[in-house]
């Protein structure tokens, strides 16, 4: 399982969508959502800001996390911003793989 970060921005459809259905329904039906792709909700946080909406996902891979955004994004009333978190142990392991790489010029 990997963990993603979702960063969702609302249009104004979104908006009237979240003040009808209210935020504890919203959450327990990503939930649902999320668990039909083989995933959980880890987080769900309403903010102000550049940022409406943060969805926190344990899921399979990139392909469920990819078509959540796309058909989350096919609504064209949110904007979601995924991000691919990685734990601690992720990132020691990604920093003991040897790249062979120079920067452009050198």
């Amino acid at each position: 399982m990997s963990d993603y970060l979702f960063a969702t921005t609302f249009g104004p459809e979104g908006v009237a969508g979240h003040l009808k259905e209210g935020g504890v329904a919203r959450r327990e039906y990503i939930d649902k959502v999320l668990h039909s792709l083989g995933g959980r909700l880890t987080g769900f946080y309403y903010a102000y800001g550049d940022v409406d909406l943060y969805v926190l996902a344990e899921l399979p891979g990139n392909t469920a996390a990819t078509a959540f955004s796309m058909h989350v994004a096919e609504s064209g009333i949110v904007r979601p911003h995924t991000v691919v978190l990685l734990t601690a142990e992720e990132f020691d392991e990604a920093r003991e793989v040897k790249v062979d790489f120079r920067p452009p010029g050198d």
